[in-house]
């Protein structure tokens, strides 16, 4: 009977991480295509002005759900699952062949649907925030590890496909349009992990203590935010720089360096295998002071946002300088991915409603990214607070 619950936790444990590569998918993608974006859009180098609004405007779905379904009074939590697996399946698909559609307004050429698919999927990313983790609050906590998991190798299997196709070369190995069929793959993969977790959902036997984390106290909004606001400010705080601020600099900051294509470069392929390697890390190793480590991570943080804004930056001017960009944001990045996710972990201690706690939880993580965004655009393009160059 031991063999077959270590048999069954295996099982899901991987069911859970095939599962959360569904959450991002579809923005890691366009990120990784950024650089052929560039080339193929009317819109060209501004591109990634229009991207960032049409995925940070969907930010309007997960408010709309914490106002109206946080305690599923409409629609219940693997309905909305579904639903938003099959829309990020029909989004990537659909992208696959429309993405460099073009429609003419105001006498300029723009790619609408390149941005209505990209909101679409936008909203699947920003709502899975909330309907995610809400169901792995249902499971031992080491499963939430394993979600988070999931969610960031999305960017590693992006990444890793951009640089196959030789994104943005003369020559690519293969077209845009199959690289969001791609995405449109990876989603099934996850709604047939839903599926399979699921289908094992009826099966109580398989983790004992399933059914005692299914029957949570019902406590009023308020008291679930007065026992857990410590934890939300530090998602909120790391949410600003993670999914918005340091996105932003990192561009600019590697551009003063000399050799800054192989900065950048390696700034983004450490940083993408350094977050998923982190959030696993927190199925072994669980931390307490998690103020601690956000204070850490925010250090790293400020460090990279005010060094984006010298003119010469530190080093610059060094043949091996960038080093130290790389070495900074790998620092951040497993601070902070192992940091949000331990904040799960956190709140799966504390006594209250766990699937709120989590609801919760999400949706200050949107809305940091969503104020981070506004907030740091405004700087980058309004301001010379961040000089592109020395």
């Amino acid at each position: 009977m031991s063999e077959l619950k270590a048999y069954s936790t295996r099982q899901t444990y991987l069911a859970f991480i095939g599962f959360g590569l569904g959450s991002w998918i579809l923005s890691d993608f366009v990120f990784a295509e950024f650089a052929a974006l560039m080339q193929k859009t009317p819109e060209g180098y501004s591109i990634g002005a229009y991207v960032i609004v049409a995925l940070q405007s969907a930010n309007i779905f997960p408010l709309l759900y914490m106002l109206f379904n946080s305690r599923q009074q409409l629609i219940s939590i693997p309905t909305m699952i579904w639903g938003l697996l099959v829309l990020g399946m029909a989004a990537c698909a659909l992208l696959s062949i429309f993405w460099d559609t073009k429609t003419m307004i105001g006498g300029h050429l723009h790619s609408t649907a390149l941005f209505a698919l990209i909101f679409c999927g936008g909203a699947v990313s920003a709502t899975s925030t909330v309907v995610f983790y809400p169901f792995a609050a249902t499971y031992p906590v080491m499963f939430t590890s394993a979600l988070a998991t999931g969610e960031s190798l999305g960017a590693v299997i992006a990444g890793v496909l951009a640089i196959i196709q030789d994104v943005g070369s003369d020559s690519m190995n293969f077209s845009v349009g199959v690289a969001f069929l791609c995405g449109a793959v990876i989603f099934l993969i996850s709604f047939v992990s839903f599926a399979y977790l699921r289908r094992q959902n009826t099966s109580v036997e398989i983790f004992a203590d399933q059914e005692m984390l299914l029957q949570q106290p019902n406590m009023a909004h308020s008291t679930v935010l007065k026992a857990i606001w410590r934890t939300l400010l530090c998602q909120w705080l790391l949410a600003i720089f993670s999914f918005a601020v340091i996105p932003s600099v990192l561009p600019i900051l590697g551009g003063k360096y000399k050799n800054s294509p192989v900065v950048m470069k390696w700034t983004s392929v450490l940083g993408m295998l350094c977050d998923p390697a982190a959030r696993f890390a927190t199925g072994f190793y669980r931390i307490r002071r998690v103020e601690l480590f956000t204070a850490a991570a925010l250090f790293f943080a400020l460090w990279l946002t005010i060094w984006a804004s010298y003119k010469e930056p530190l080093w610059s001017t060094a043949p091996s300088g960038g080093v130290m960009v790389v070495v900074a944001n790998c620092f951040y990045t497993s601070l902070s991915a192992f940091t949000q996710t331990s904040l799960y972990q956190v709140l799966k201690e504390v006594e209250v409603n766990h699937k709120l706690a989590y609801q919760w939880s999400g949706f200050t993580t949107q809305m940091g990214a969503l104020l981070g965004t506004a907030v740091i655009f405004c700087l980058v393009t309004l301001t010379n607070a961040f000089p592109s160059s020395y």
